[in-house]
């Protein structure tokens, strides 16, 4: 039996919201038709139109964003937490 590669990516994804920590990632574009890679603060994961979307803080585009899993792949930890928006001031 072989694991499902996006099952394990949602489990860290998972993780992540959990422990507030930031993912490293790379991210295909269907518009440019390639891999970007990305750092996200990932706030929720949602199961919607046949598709596991994510919703997080993007900090290449300094913006939330929603990503859909199966365009993600290389996921990682970064190394720092994110910061909680009750830290912020």
């Amino acid at each position: 039996m072989s694991v499902n590669p996006a099952d394990i990516h949602l489990e860290l994804l998972r993780q992540a919201i959990e422990q507030r920590r930031a993912v490293r990632l790379q991210y295909f574009s269907p518009s440019s038709g390639q891999f970007n890679e990305r750092t996200i603060e990932p706030t929720e994961a949602v199961y919607e139109a046949n598709a596991w979307r994510i919703k997080a803080y993007c900090r290449l585009r300094q913006d939330y964003r929603e990503f859909r899993l199966d365009r993600m792949s290389k996921l990682r930890f970064a190394d720092e937490e994110r910061p909680r928006k009750d830290d912020i001031r």
